[in-house]
């Protein structure tokens, strides 16, 4: 986005338009607070670093909290660990969710996960790029395979189905419905390996498909995420 607009951003007397902010990225670094009032609720909401030297700032510091909201990325299937190359970016996010998730601190907090930048999911799996790269013990995953001939036994309930996509030299209609499948079938296996690191049958983990710079959908997520803390504290208080 902004090396098409270089020659804009390096112009005597630039500006940043609401589109320049909003696909700017600021590095999380130790613990920031910002307070929202919306509606008469007041949200005290704490960004944290993900980072492996962040972590041990934060993690002991939120007992008590109502509610954690987790960020992953689904395009980090096919990245790597900034602190480390030789790790799948991906592999890193599940295993830190399942010890936030499993955490004594955040026992009985909501936790909601964010699968976020669902667009350049969507674009790296139209270009071809198989979850294989990431799940799959050739890529140092030991976990459910991305593989047709183990999906059975590592999906006895049938929660989603092995396809890859490879794009045809002339997209038509039937392949686009192809795509639409393998992507959903992608996501649902993604949702899964997430979800399974949850030691907590009755932990309850709402999950939400996000593309941060997605204006429209960023509010109706964070909508129902209000409801939903407010709705939980009210039936901690006996009020429903």
């Amino acid at each position: 986005y902004f090396f098409d607009r270089a020659e804009v951003v390096f112009s005597a007397g630039y500006t940043p338009n609401f589109e320049d902010m909003l696909r700017s990225r600021y590095r999380s670094v130790g613990i920031s607070k910002k307070t929202f009032e919306i509606k008469e609720n007041v949200f005290d909401i704490y960004d944290a670093g993900g980072q492996r030297a962040e972590r041990k700032k934060w993690i002991h510091h939120f007992d008590g909290v109502q509610a954690v909201i987790f960020v992953a990325a689904l395009n980090h299937y096919c990245a790597r660990l900034y602190e480390d190359e030789r790790v799948n970016a991906m592999h890193e996010s599940i295993k830190l969710f399942g010890k936030t998730c499993n955490d004594k601190h955040f026992e009985d907090t909501e936790m909601i996960l964010f699968l976020n930048k669902n667009d350049l999911f969507f674009d790296r799996l139209r270009e071809g790029t198989s979850l294989r790269m990431c799940f799959h013990t050739d890529a140092g995953w030991n976990g459910d395979q991305w593989d047709a001939d183990k999906r059975e036994q590592n999906d006895p309930k049938g929660e989603y189905e092995v396809v890859d996509y490879a794009p045809p030299e002339i997209p038509t209609e039937e392949d686009n419905n192809f795509f639409q499948y393998c992507y959903q079938q992608s996501l649902a296996f993604i949702e899964y390996q997430y979800m399974k690191v949850n030691a907590n049958e009755e932990k309850m983990i709402y999950v939400h498909v996000t593309t941060a710079t997605n204006e429209e959908n960023v509010s109706k997520v964070f909508w129902d995420v209000q409801n939903m803390v407010i709705r939980n504290n009210l039936r901690r208080g006996g009020i429903v």
